[in-house]
């Protein structure tokens, strides 16, 4: 038996097969805005993975806040009906989930091959604590608890969060000034706006930066010392480490932050872990319990099939 599985961003969707063991198999990534509608991608990418032998059941990871059985995206126009999907494939079982949620599905087994990577050493880790963060910048931002529970059966729990869009915390002139022209602009600045492609590529153009017209075009710049790619680079990864310590003290991960996303996987390169360190724990009194918490990053380029995959191998294996 075989199911589909998506991860679909505002700037990349990918789809897979995958087995009742969670395998993944063939993949294919396509670009969100040369379609229409999830349906017509759906439809593209079935043609080149499964033209003869159709699916019968599906998980749909996507970046939006999933309310009942619909999603809508955040940066994006697709709109995600799930009954709707599962009418016209011919799904027998169907999940959308959030595309962060997705992630920390697959941390146990990232975690069981290695690809969960320290940036550094804390100081004396926690050894018992669960709670950990998936979080990374990319089109937009995504942040994921994921626990890990301790029963016979093992497992985690898992809650995606639209804590991506709390609001913007600058900490120096130069910020404050940033912020309150991006409020003039948009009433309103949350993390995302700063901390995403979009929100690199503003940096970049903060501090006079006019060559390069995309992020990746920016994150190039940057691994190759070309200023001022790279002060905005450096500038976007400690307003990053800062909202990360955030967030562990919001969600009470002591367990740790798995970092990931399009915009971490070109910035990580430049990454200075004990700079990273200094600002993610400079949390005044809680210092000493930022201190202790991992930091690493998610060594794999598409974590959401695999948690996805993970999902789906359950699904199948209830169809048995």
């Amino acid at each position: 038996m075989i199911g589909l599985i998506a991860d679909i961003g505002g700037t990349n969707a990918r789809f897979a097969l995958a087995d009742e063991r969670g395998r993944v198999r063939d993949s294919v990534k396509l670009a969100t805005a040369a379609f229409p509608s999830l349906a017509d991608a759906v439809d593209a990418a079935l043609a080149r993975l499964a033209p003869h032998t159709p699916p019968t059941a599906a998980v749909i990871a996507i970046a939006a806040p999933i309310v009942g059985c619909t999603a809508r995206m955040t940066n994006g126009s697709w709109e995600v009906d799930r009954a709707a999907l599962a009418a016209r494939f011919g799904w027998r079982s169907c999940r959308v989930i959030n595309d962060f949620a997705a992630i920390a599905h697959a941390i146990p087994r990232l975690a069981a091959d290695g690809l969960l990577t320290p940036l550094d050493a804390p100081e004396a880790p926690w050894r018992h604590e669960h709670t950990r963060l998936v979080l990374g910048p990319g089109t937009g931002l995504g942040v994921a608890v994921v626990q890990e529970r301790e029963t016979p059966q093992g497992g985690v729990f898992v809650q995606a969060t639209e804590a991506g869009h709390v609001s913007f915390a600058p900490e120096s002139a130069e910020e404050w000034a940033l912020a309150q022209d991006l409020a003039a602009r948009f009433g309103r600045v949350s993390a995302e706006r700063i901390l995403s492609g979009s929100g690199l590529l503003t940096l970049y153009r903060r501090l006079g930066g006019k060559q390069a017209q995309t992020p990746e075009a920016v994150a190039e710049d940057a691994r190759g010392g070309v200023e001022p790619a790279r002060a905005a680079a450096l500038w976007f990864l400690d307003i990053l480490a800062r909202f990360a310590g955030d967030m562990v003290l919001a969600h009470g991960a002591w367990g740790g932050v798995l970092l990931t996303g399009g915009v971490w996987q070109g910035l990580s390169p430049l990454v200075d872990p004990a700079r990273f360190r200094r600002l993610f724990a400079a949390k005044g009194r809680y210092r000493p319990l930022l201190a202790r918490t991992m930091l690493a990053s998610i060594d794999h380029a598409d974590p959401g099939l695999v948690g996805s995959a993970r999902l789906l191998g359950d699904l199948l294996q209830e169809e048995r």
